[in-house]
């Protein structure tokens, strides 16, 4: 795109956005972060020059800057998309900064922040999400968002949720309970449901131990699984 129509539209969008228009700030923050923007704004030949390659760089920072300050704007307006790519980048952020306990927690914090808000927004996907993040952690947390989610027949939250029944986390341990949510995703399916379901056959929980069963349902998952 000419360089002169560019910022036309630059200018347009950011005029919206200045609005508190939800989807135009989303695009502003697209046009800072996206490859094509920086191919635009930096299209002359780099010399080899320490000043012009200085230049450069600075430009790319502020545009990451500019880019991810439009973002959290669109996402503070309920911007599902501008939620998502940030949930994206809190978890890169997290994943490399495992050395550093204090940087690490406050992604972590981050990353529950933006799926509560987009699991609130009745996401099943991010309920479950959300729900994963705690479990271990505060499974009563956890049991709740599973039980959201699975209530929109989101197949792997009805397995969780199965195994919140199953090892007693969040809830009273019911053996039964979750044998029939396991049953429900796997006739549905979902292959670790299945496999959840051979387990019950095997030790007996939550139905009468069948070995025969136990083998049919192990050989069922791996067909799930493969396709």
């Amino acid at each position: 795109m000419h360089t002169n129509k560019l910022n036309l539209l630059k200018t347009y969008i950011g005029a919206k956005a200045k609005e508190n228009d939800s989807m135009a700030q989303f695009d502003l923050a697209q046009f800072f972060l996206s490859k094509e923007g920086f191919a635009e704004n930096n299209s002359d030949s780099i010399d080899d020059t320490n000043t012009t390659n200085s230049e450069n760089k600075q430009s790319i920072i502020i545009d990451e800057l500019s880019g991810h300050y439009w973002l959290m704007r669109a996402a503070i307006n309920n911007n599902r998309n501008a939620i998502q790519i940030l949930i994206e980048y809190y978890k890169q952020k997290k994943d490399n900064s495992y050395l550093f306990e204090e940087l690490f927690d406050y992604y972590k914090d981050q990353i529950r922040y933006w799926l509560k808000k987009l699991a609130d927004q009745d996401d099943a996907e991010a309920q479950y999400d959300y729900a994963f993040d705690f479990y271990g952690d505060d499974n009563y947390i956890a049991f709740d968002y599973f039980k959201k989610s699975a209530s929109k027949r989101y197949l792997p939250a009805i397995n969780y949720l199965g195994n919140c029944y199953y090892f007693g986390r969040g809830v009273e341990k019911d053996y039964k309970k979750a044998f029939e949510l396991f049953e429900e995703a796997s006739t549905a399916g979902y292959w670790e449901a299945t496999e959840n379901l051979a387990m019950c056959y095997m030790k007996g929980n939550g139905v009468e131990a069948n070995k025969e069963k136990m083998k049919e349902l192990f050989e069922l998952a791996k067909k799930q699984k493969s396709f």
